[in-house]
């Protein structure tokens, strides 16, 4: 992939994945909390970072993962709209938008749980938290694959 906006993507993904792998420290680990399921669980993981001081590095991650949405959904989708453009498969027409909708599930996520590390969340707080990350990570896994295959197929030729 040779495009601006790729690139652009690209660093952004690669930066955002650093600085989340540093503030996610201590545990337990935002994806915990992304897939806590209960309020309870959730309020838990919470008091454990009170405990710890580390409020202010799992606010920062879970607004900073509002530019990380940026960078992985763009760069999935620029190598999926890419490869549809050259081949016109029809399925790689509606896989193209997989990211982008995995990123509006992560942006809904992060709100949910935003409400809950400020003490405002409720059960449907972590019901929407919960939610929208399992169906999130179900469909990535199918659009990274497939994007690993692109780039793969690419770098090969």
């Amino acid at each position: 992939m040779k495009s601006t906006a790729f690139k652009v993507c690209f660093v952004i993904f690669v930066i955002g994945a650093i600085v989340l792998r540093y503030v996610d420290k201590p545990g337990p680990g935002i994806i915990a909390f992304e897939l806590a399921h209960t309020l309870e669980v959730a309020n838990d993981m919470v008091a454990q970072w009170e405990a710890l001081d580390a409020i202010p590095l799992k606010k920062f991650s879970l607004f900073f993962d509002y530019i990380f949405i940026i960078g992985y959904a763009g760069s999935l989708f620029l190598v999926l709209q890419d490869w549809w453009s050259k081949s016109q498969k029809t399925w790689l027409k509606y896989m193209q938008y997989v990211p982008i909708l995995a990123g509006i599930l992560d942006g809904i996520e992060n709100i949910g749980l935003l409400q809950i590390v400020y003490h405002q969340g409720t059960q449907f707080s972590a019901s929407l938290a919960f939610y929208c990350a399992s169906i999130k990570f179900i469909i990535l896994v199918p659009a990274v694959i497939l994007v690993l295959y692109r780039l793969y197929r690419l770098a090969k030729s």
